[in-house]
């Protein structure tokens, strides 16, 4: 895997403080989702947040921009333009959804209406964000359409969903998230519903998209061969918590966690030999309304002793990285 460039680091435009996420549970207890996650985002950086499905990725982004249900229980700071996220309500949000943050969702179909016509789609999100003209808007509906790479432009605006390929639909999505010029673009899984094919063109307009305009992304994946091509920061998730952080390409050429390690065995490496099995990580990820004592990922991992039975903290180890493991811990002092 090819990690992308190495990045400089601009000011933080997005800090995440002690973010904690929880469901109520019909015992009237709370199932948490996210554990005290903490990261900040740069201007133009990629930051990917990687992990199994149920990690809490998802339930991160939904936070991020305000998408929690109304029973969700919320807790910690998400500061961004000199206000704290948590505490807006409603009405706030509508000033900053789509306007100054926006989303991209990893199903196209489920984002799309399939009885509006592309074009309409697309203006809605600039009507309801910005004051323009009918010829401005038209003229910025076929700029969006031109900007992400569909052909056709004129055609594409009037036809229906289903009268796209799965590609187009999801080209359409990330240009209605463009629309407004959003500093910040969370991108939830929005290659999985895609073939390989169309997934590698995705994530090539993503990538061509950061550099050109400058965006700061937070890219969510399971993946890892597809975080190697977009991220300059990766922040790996287990069971709520982040458990890993650093430089994309330093992590995944030596990861700190063992979890991260196992991720990165399951994939298929280039040259691999036909019918070659993948290494795959044991059991399950848990129950996060019965979470184990100590460490999280101790009843999965190979390499777990007696100490693992106290939780470990999120430590830096070396400039830059952070790993939750008592074992990296002691690497680190060797």
């Amino acid at each position: 895997m090819t990690a992308v460039a190495k990045q400089t680091p601009a000011p933080a435009i997005l800090s995440v403080a002690d973010l904690a996420v929880g469901f109520a549970r019909r015992d009237g207890g709370t199932a948490p989702a996210v554990r005290g996650v903490s990261f900040d985002l740069h201007r133009g950086e990629v930051l990917a947040l990687v992990g199994e499905s149920g990690c809490g990725k998802s339930a991160t982004a939904l936070a991020l921009i305000g998408l929690l249900a109304r029973t969700a229980r919320v807790g910690g700071r998400v500061d961004f333009g000199g206000r704290n996220l948590l505490q807006l309500p409603e009405r706030e949000w509508e000033s900053i959804r789509g306007r100054r943050i926006a989303m991209i969702f990893q199903d196209p179909m489920s984002s799309l209406d399939p009885l509006y016509r592309i074009g309409d789609q697309i203006a809605e999100v600039l009507r309801q964000h910005l004051n323009l003209s009918p010829a401005a808007l038209a003229a910025r509906i076929r700029e969006l359409l031109v900007l992400v790479g569909i052909p056709d432009p004129d055609l594409r605006l009037r036809q229906y969903p289903h009268q796209l390929s799965g590609g187009q639909r999801q080209r359409v999505v990330i240009a209605m998230a463009l629309a407004c010029d959003p500093e910040i673009i969370i991108a939830d899984e929005p290659t999985t519903a895609l073939d390989v094919t169309i997934q590698a063109q995705i994530i090539d307009l993503l990538s061509q998209l950061n550099r050109r305009i400058g965006m700061a992304m937070i890219f969510i994946s399971h993946d890892l061969g597809v975080v190697s091509r977009i991220a300059h920061r990766v922040a790996v998730m287990y069971a709520g918590q982040l458990v890993e952080s650093g430089p994309c390409e330093r992590v995944l050429q030596a990861p700190a966690h063992p979890y991260t390690r196992g991720l990165l065995a399951s994939v298929p490496a280039a040259g691999m030999a036909p019918k070659t099995p993948l290494q795959a990580i044991p059991g399950m990820v848990p129950d996060m309304a019965r979470l184990p004592p100590g460490c999280a990922f101790r009843n999965r991992c190979a390499q777990a002793h007696d100490v693992c039975q106290t939780p470990p903290p999120l430590e830096t180890h070396t400039p830059g990285r952070a790993a939750r493991c008592w074992l990296a811990a002691q690497e680190s002092r060797i």
